[in-house]
């Protein structure tokens, strides 16, 4: 007698993102920003955007660390090293996450740039 098992594998949404940021920032001091994603799957991506009131610029990030987690699901935890100057004060820093191809499981987390002259 042969047993088959048959796993069907669906979409989880992650909890929460979550953007660990410094709570304002000094002109041309490097910070890093970290956004973190736990539990989705498949392996959530992440993707960095500058925001300025006229477009949205893609930032490619430091680093990116994956957990591929025992029952299969994934934290990911990405980092931004970001070097300000006083053009940047109340600009955002955004941080989304797509999980699969249903645009509803994306996630987004954002920051406001809040500068201090070095001066």
């Amino acid at each position: 007698m042969h047993v088959c098992v048959v796993v069907f594998l669906f979409p989880v949404t992650p909890s929460p993102l979550e953007l660990v940021s410094p709570d304002f920032l000094i002109e041309g001091v490097s910070f890093n920003f970290t956004c973190l994603s736990t539990g989705g799957y498949p392996q959530p991506e992440i993707t960095w955007l500058y925001q300025t009131p006229n477009e949205d610029t893609p930032i490619n990030a430091t680093s990116l660390s994956v957990e591929h987690t025992n029952n299969n699901l994934y934290n990911v935890n990405s980092t931004l090293t970001f070097t300000p100057s006083m053009v940047d004060d109340g600009n955002w820093l955004i941080c989304q996450i797509a999980v699969g191809t249903n645009i509803s499981e994306n996630m987004t987390a954002m920051v406001q740039l809040k500068l201090i002259s070095k001066n």
